[in-house]
């Protein structure tokens, strides 16, 4: 019985390590991937037919742009009316609920959500799209990919160009759309806090920029932009991974992107509470408050 428990004991000990080492050697192949892509910038393109990287990154910015408006502002229409609804049921802090409101949205809730959403958009439409790259393309067109000829060797177009075209322009869309969600969720908030609450504008509005600190219109615009380019990254990581082989069915690539969007989301929620520890709690927390601070006896 002994021999067969340590053997067992050896068994998941073994197993243990394995997991590890894959889980290590796959955010070391990200990192790694991220960072060649950072010295792309400085590389001449040596394929006279391809796309110019600034008209790569504006066709990718495209479809992030058309298709993250809707759906960010969709998504915080539900938050502005949920965090406005608290206020109301919970009938304490209800001349709070413009900072409640738009203070929460910006400090921590709309860069948050709006990483999440484009994380999933991206790796649903990147992951397919590098994979096939080789292959036809999306929609069985050979010519699917605007930048598939820039930096090209052998035919085959530099993994790290790739993923700087599509990280830049997660970093450019990520900002707009974190606003945008902001904005739309601070005005579905004030709407509802006027009809439910009979909250006046002045006093939605002048509580919401009254605990607004520059900082928390500093990390919208950080957190968005790395929020979102965490995950084109892992989405391009994703991609790659699997570029040349020749079976590109849906389950294998319906796997790839659930990979991509489960390490980009745990990514965003790591970063979003070191923000939280680092820029917060480490210093006077959360600025002014409505609240009086504690009394020491």
């Amino acid at each position: 019985m002994a021999t067969v428990s340590d053997g067992l004991a050896r068994r998941r000990s073994s197993v243990h390590r394995d997991i590890v080492t894959a889980i290590l050697a796959y955010m070391g192949a990200a990192a790694i991937l991220a960072w060649s892509s950072l010295f792309v910038i400085f590389r001449r393109r040596t394929h006279s037919k391809s796309t110019s990287r600034g008209r790569a990154i504006m066709i990718q910015l495209d479809w992030l742009l058309v298709m993250g408006l809707p759906l960010v502002g969709l998504a915080h229409v539900g938050i502005g009316s949920f965090l406005s609804m608290q206020a109301y049921f919970g009938a304490i802090f209800a001349e709070g609920t413009g900072a409640v409101v738009g203070v929460g949205l910006v400090r921590n809730m709309a860069p948050m959500l709006t990483g999440l959403v484009l994380s999933v958009m991206q790796s649903t439409r990147t992951v397919a799209e590098l994979r096939r790259r080789n292959a036809r393309g999306l929609d069985h067109d050979p010519e699917s990919i605007p930048d598939r000829g820039e930096d090209s060797i052998q035919g085959i177009t530099d993994p790290a160009s790739l993923t700087f075209t599509r990280i830049a322009a997660a970093a450019i869309a990520g900002p707009i759309l974190a606003v945008w969600g902001a904005t739309v969720g601070t005005l579905v908030g004030w709407a509802a806090a006027k009809s439910m609450l009979g909250i006046t504008d002045a006093s939605f509005f002048m509580r919401f920029f009254d605990m607004l600190w520059v900082r928390d219109v500093i990390g919208l615009v950080l957190k968005g932009s790395g929020f979102a380019a965490m995950g084109a990254l892992f989405a391009c990581h994703e991609g790659l991974l699997g570029a040349t082989d020749s079976k590109c069915d849906l389950d294998t690539i319906s796997r790839a992107a659930f990979r991509s969007i489960v390490c980009s989301t745990l990514l965003i929620l790591l970063f979003n509470a070191v923000w939280f520890m680092l820029v917060y709690v480490s210093g006077p927390p959360f600025g002014p408050t409505l609240l009086k601070p504690p009394t020491r006896g």
